[in-house]
């Protein structure tokens, strides 16, 4: 084999290189545009349902005036679980099959509380701070490591401590 011959091979191995090199690079470029657009794409509304196979609504993540909220609904789409965030902070709330709560769960700026709930919506036992107004008007506050039960009249009937 000639110097020419040996000459004319490495240049053509050089530009095949040099094609693959090019290529990959572009691959890589294209591949980087790619993986940016793709944390881009963004959905926006109010509102988003999720139905179930019947039609019937069975979550909805949507905006309020006081914040968003995430609601779950049973089969018969009564509301039956609640989260949002309003301006007082986080709330969780729990509903029996009727749609009333039965209980809540806050974290607002004056501390965390645990409320539950009968039947009729009244409330009959709260652990975390609170404030209470005795029938002659007199306020009690009670601090976080409160439990205060009430009676079907939400007349505080027990406190610890």
């Amino acid at each position: 084999m000639t110097i020419e011959e040996r000459l004319e091979k490495i240049e053509k191995k050089v530009k095949r290189n040099n094609l693959i090199l090019l290529a990959v690079v572009l691959l890589a470029v294209l591949a980087m545009t790619v993986g940016a657009n793709s944390h881009k794409k963004v959905i926006e509304a109010s509102a988003f349902n999720l139905i179930d196979e019947n039609g019937k609504i069975r979550a909805r993540l949507c905006m309020l005036k006081e914040g968003p909220v995430l609601r779950l609904y049973d089969e018969y789409e009564n509301p039956r679980a609640a989260m949002g965030v309003a301006k007082e902070g986080p709330v969780l709330s729990l509903a029996d099959e009727k749609g009333e709560v039965r209980a809540g769960l806050n974290a607002s700026k004056r501390g965390p509380a645990l409320g539950l709930y009968d039947e009729n919506g009244k409330i009959r036992a709260i652990l975390g701070r609170n404030k209470v107004t005795t029938p002659d008007g007199k306020v009690i506050s009670y601090p976080e490591s409160s439990l205060l039960m009430f009676d079907p009249n939400e007349r505080v009937i027990w406190v610890a401590p």
